[in-house]
């Protein structure tokens, strides 16, 4: 996929995304969303729903440009997770489930496609384009948390965000 990715790009100018959340960050992947909704061209996310009320209220926002899966359905597709389930702390399995995520959403897209994965919390001010012509055929691209002073506790959890991560499989 790196390969041809001008011509994917040029060729199917639709974008592909994916996140997960629980429902105390869905109103993040709602602003999201209409951040999307408001700035890019054509688009695609996927939500992966950490717990049942998640799913519950996600699916009633589900359209032609947003669709969820269930963590359940993952855990089934890559039953591996489970091994390690119970031996980390809630959010750092859901850490975990990036890559994962990323592979089981890559494998919704059609074949001529790439999956980025994008923060939740993310929300754009402007076209996605902008930062796909930064990054170009590249995999990752990191941006610093830059948490505030009250916030900096959370540095034990990486000084980056996960933020763009391509998948080429």
């Amino acid at each position: 996929r790196r390969e041809r990715y001008s011509e994917m790009v040029e060729a199917n100018p639709t974008r592909h995304f994916c996140t997960y959340a629980d429902e105390n960050y869905l109103p993040n992947v709602l602003a999201l969303l209409e951040s999307l909704r408001k700035h890019a061209k054509s688009f695609h996310l996927q939500l992966l729903c950490l717990t049942q009320e998640a799913s519950k209220y996600a699916a009633s926002f589900e359209a032609e440009d947003f669709s969820i899966f269930s963590l359940e359905k993952l855990e089934k597709e890559y039953p591996e997770l489970l091994t390690i389930k119970n031996t980390r702390s809630q959010i750092e399995y859901y850490f975990t489930l990036t890559p994962s995520w990323t592979l089981a959403a890559l494998r919704r897209v059609p074949l001529d496609k790439l999956i980025t994965y994008i923060d939740a919390d993310t929300f754009f001010f402007d076209s996605p384009e902008i930062i796909f012509d930064q990054i170009k055929d590249k995999s990752i691209g990191i941006t610093p948390h830059r948490f505030r002073y009250s916030l900096k506790h959370l540095e034990i959890y990486g000084l980056y965000n996960v933020g763009w991560y391509r998948d080429w499989e």
